[in-house]
């Protein structure tokens, strides 16, 4: 099969261009990514590490520090549930272990 013209024609340029084009805001899809944003940014008011997620990048060197200190510091009893929350989410959980063995 020839896929020389494949960045240029075929099912995979297709698939490309679909998910590279924006969501109708009122789609289902749509609305559960809007509604996501939205509740990262709101748990950003009282996150410590949502907001410097949100201020650095989730993939930073700041925000690993912050996975890697594993210290729920936000903002009253409700910003530390939040942010324990965010650091107990499997991901950084993930990353904290890969620390280890390396």
């Amino acid at each position: 099969v020839d896929l020389t013209t494949a960045d240029r024609a075929g099912y995979t340029r297709d698939e490309a261009d679909r998910l590279a084009s924006p969501l109708a805001l009122l789609s289902p899809k749509g609305l559960y990514w809007a509604m996501s944003r939205a509740s990262i940014r709101m748990g950003a008011w009282l996150s410590s590490g949502m907001k410097t997620g949100i201020a650095t990048g989730f993939d930073s060197g700041s925000t690993l520090d912050y996975v890697y200190e594993n210290e729920a510091r936000g903002t009253g009893p409700l910003g530390r549930m939040i942010d324990r929350t965010f650091l107990d989410a499997i991901g950084w959980r993930g990353i904290r272990q890969r620390k280890l063995h390396l």
